[in-house]
């Protein structure tokens, strides 16, 4: 199968799978992005596949499938800057879930350190903030808030990070 060849045939499936995904067919989903993964893994929509098998896992409740896809995409397509800062995004969010606070920070940190001119790079430091003001890291929340209202002035986080400011402001 020649590349341009097997580029072509990924994409099919990948329209497939998006195209499951979007009707709420989570096993026709896993289905195309499996066939994906196992028979054009070089091809541009492996990273799609793998984000799409992280967001079944995660709307399943299956947690450790979900995070493993989601580290597997970091790992493999870290250059690509939309899917990786998602899941980077979608880690925090789920360790945020699991009321695992100190991880999930540390994941939306990342996302913000990694992707600084990402449009969404404001709410993954609001998110980091709330995570480190639930483990009650209020110097480490105030930290990354003020980081929305210098870096980031013009953000629509910025009412946000304000108003999460002023709840710990005299907080330790």
């Amino acid at each position: 199968l020649s590349r341009a060849s097997a580029e072509r045939k990924a994409t099919f499936v990948n329209m497939q799978a998006r195209d499951a995904y979007g009707r709420g067919d989570l096993d026709e989903t896993l289905t195309q992005a499996n066939i994906i993964l196992e028979d054009y893994p070089g091809t541009r929509s492996a990273a799609t596949a793998m984000m799409l098998t992280g967001r079944v896992h995660e709307q399943r409740g299956e947690i450790p499938e979900a995070i493993e896809a989601f580290r597997k995409l970091i790992d493999k397509y870290d250059r690509n800057e939309y899917l990786s800062f998602a899941a980077y995004y979608s880690l925090g969010s789920i360790y945020y879930g699991q009321e695992e606070y100190q991880e999930a920070a540390r994941w939306f940190s990342d996302c913000a350190a990694r992707f600084p001119k990402h449009f969404n790079t404001p709410y993954s430091l609001l998110e980091a903030g709330r995570a480190y003001k639930k483990s009650r890291k209020y110097d480490q929340a105030k930290s990354v808030l003020r980081k929305i209202l210098t870096d980031y002035p013009k953000s629509r986080a910025v009412a946000k990070a304000r108003e999460e400011l002023e709840k710990i402001e005299f907080m330790p």
